[in-house]
């Protein structure tokens, strides 16, 4: 070692003057092997080459081993002297990193509890480092050294964690209030990644005790982005199946947030710039999304003008929801407001519509009904009222829905929640299968042991072939089938009990069906197959009507079906009867005795039975008001797999 600046203080000035400045060194170990106390692995096998001059220190070489990890760097400092003297004066820092294998449960020995926690190994781990800024930042950094930060060729390998980092580089800035990071950019796998960030007031973030408004900004674009390469098997958990394989092109995210705090956090207002992106799995993809979110830890959400496009599907949410205590807060309006101008729910769910996705309903009745939640358990699975109720009002619009096979217009809907446990469905308009539907209800949740669901819904010239739903609702299963074709108008009022869980009580239900149908079709109708020994050179198949109107009672667990005129393709027809919820049926039909002695004639005398194609389409017969007709009457009892038919007239 050259000691040229080791001297007396007490020396001249000008002797000082003429020393040569700077320390001139060198040092090198070779095979260094030393124990740390209370550290269960040594540092093994040490080599390293370390010189100075003119104060300028270069680490050539520094390798070690520890446990079963290995470790290798390099770098240099570009004034050590200025650590001791001009501590303004600006320095650079550089330092490259690398090791095969790290295993962190022997690195963190020194912490049982972390290393019984620490499961993870790292491999092929490398990365260059550089800071420039000055000796004095990095004495007294408050909290971060002012500077300039860099990263170069960071790349890393995990055994847990499936997936390779490599090539990532960023450059950071740091000044008095903000840390600006500008390209980080870099792959994981096949994914890439640029990344900018902007912190300020990042201060914050390093007390104890944090107070004021910090802010975070980011810009995040990559060309492809899988989710399986970002994510562990425990995150794909928080996934939907079909979008953990998903993968993104084109990805552009654009945030700022802005948080508060006051010893502890306050709230958080996130501002989306943009969000974009195409998906490769499913047929869509994000276009604009951009709007602003707050939230607080006071049961404070509000979402203002969130808006954008996902595939051929727009939307506009505006929303306001308070459940804390302040008075101030719940006295303003909670609230949601949805619009949008196409809804495309096939594309949304990724719906492709199949031969299953018919609705294949048993032949004997034109609604099933199954109970799906037994009586003794309607407590115990869910209760409305541990939902607490807050006064909210909602709004939504919608120009058009496409849903399976259904195309809908012009859906509007306005719906008021009361604290008292009530709902109100003020307005309800939808323009569906050629025809409008209009409803209002009430659901009353107010007295725990009298729920109840009061409806009244308009239908206005549906047709009914291409309103083919399937419902899941309160517990059962709906399906209206295609025993009935035509064009629906008329009006269901309805008063629906309900459990606490919201499973319907049908035997305290009722409802009043004021039904139309025009131009009308019954297929494969029970009661009308019933009929096929008498109706030989008919199509009991298909059997057409021109009007079908009647007002229908459900009550005590019963659909009752008061008498009705049917002009229709088997001849004139009347009809009376009851249908059960069990499926047990009670039909009486008023057949005209010509009918039978023409078309039932083999039947009645023990003839052969003639085939009917069934292709066949038959012609409307009306009656004849001028004339007396004589009538046959027959009863219809049983279920639709079991029932048999006899004479019989209703009481």
């Amino acid at each position: 070692m050259d000691f040229k600046e080791l001297v007396d203080i007490s020396l001249p000035e000008q002797t000082i003057g003429k020393l040569t400045g700077g320390i001139q060194s060198e040092l090198t170990v070779s095979n260094l092997t030393f124990r740390i106390p209370s550290y269960p692995y040594n540092i093994e096998h040490l080599d390293m080459h370390a010189n100075m001059k003119d104060g300028f220190l270069r680490l050539d070489t520094l390798s070690f081993r520890i446990g079963n990890s290995d470790f290798h760097m390099n770098g240099s400092l570009s004034d050590l002297p200025a650590l001791f003297h001009h501590q303004e004066k600006p320095v650079r820092l550089t330092l490259n990193a690398g090791s095969n294998k790290m295993v962190l449960k022997e690195l963190l020995a020194f912490d049982s509890a972390r290393s019984r926690k620490a499961k993870e190994e790292i491999y092929g781990f490398n990365v260059g480092l550089s800071l420039e800024t000055s000796v004095n930042e990095l004495l007294h950094p408050k909290p971060l050294p002012k500077g300039k930060f860099n990263i170069q060729n960071l790349s890393v390998a995990f055994k847990r964690y499936p997936h390779a980092f490599h090539d990532f580089g960023a450059e950071i800035t740091i000044n008095d209030t903000a840390l600006l990071l500008r390209n980080l950019i870099g792959h994981v796998d096949s994914s890439d990644l640029r990344f900018s960030g902007r912190v300020n007031n990042y201060a914050i973030w390093f007390d104890k005790v944090k107070k004021g408004k910090t802010m975070i900004a980011f810009d995040l674009k990559s060309q492809r982005l899988a989710l399986h390469e970002l994510l562990g098997r425990r995150g794909q958990k928080y996934l939907p199946k079909d979008y953990s394989q998903e993968i993104f092109t084109n990805v552009w995210l654009r945030s700022k947030m802005e948080l508060k705090y006051d010893s502890v956090f306050k709230f958080a207002n996130i501002k989306i710039a943009n969000i974009s992106g195409e998906c490769t799995r499913h047929p869509y993809q994000l276009d604009s999304i951009h709007g602003n979110i707050k939230f607080g830890t006071d049961n404070f959400l509000k979402i203002d003008t969130l808006q954008g496009k996902i595939g051929r599907s727009d939307f506009n949410i505006s929303m306001r929801l308070y459940t804390g205590k302040d008075t101030a807060r719940r006295n303003k309006e909670n609230y949601l407001q949805f619009s949008s101008r196409f809804l495309d729910v096939n594309q949304l769910t990724n719906y492709v519509q199949t031969a299953e996705d018919e609705i294949v309903a048993p032949p004997s009745d034109t609604a099933t009904v199954t109970s799906t939640t037994s009586t003794s358990s309607h407590a115990d699975v869910f209760n409305i009222f541990s939902i607490p109720f807050i006064n909210f009002n909602a709004t939504i619009d919608i120009g058009r829905v496409k849903y399976r096979h259904l195309g809908l217009k012009n859906i509007s809907t306005k719906v008021r929640i009361l604290a008292n446990q009530q709902l109100y469905l003020d307005t309800f308009g939808i323009e569906v299968a050629g025809g409008k539907i209009g409803a209002r209800a009430h659901f009353n949740g107010s007295d725990p042991n009298k729920i109840y669901l009061k409806t009244r819904i308009r239908v206005d010239n549906v047709d009914l072939e291409k309103l083919m739903l399937k419902l899941d609702y309160l517990g059962q299963d709906y399906v209206i089938n295609k025993n009935i074709k035509g064009r629906l108008s008329g009006q269901l009022k309805c008063y629906i009990q309900v459990y606490p869980d919201l499973t319907p009580i049908m035997e305290h239900s009722e409802a009043q069906i004021d039904v139309n149908i025009y131009n009308g079709e019954l297929v494969n109708f029970t009661p009308i197959q019933a009929m096929s020994s008498y109706f030989k050179d008919k199509n009991l198949n298909i059997v057409r009507f021109d009007t079908l109107r009647n007002i229908l009672s459900f009550k005590n667990n019963t659909l009752s079906i008061p008498s009705m005129n049917i002009n229709s393709s088997l001849g004139y027809l009347e009809i009376s009867g009851n249908q059960g919820m069990d499926k047990h049926m009670e039909y009486y039909l008023r057949i005209p005795l010509k009918l039978v002695t023409q078309v039932g004639f083999s039947k009645l005398f023990g003839k052969k039975q003639e085939e009917v194609d069934p292709d066949q389409v038959d012609a409307i017969e009306f009656r004849d008001k001028d004339k007396k007709i004589h009538f046959i009457n027959l009863k219809i009892t049983g279920t639709p797999d079991d029932y048999k038919m006899a004479l019989g007239k209703a009481k």
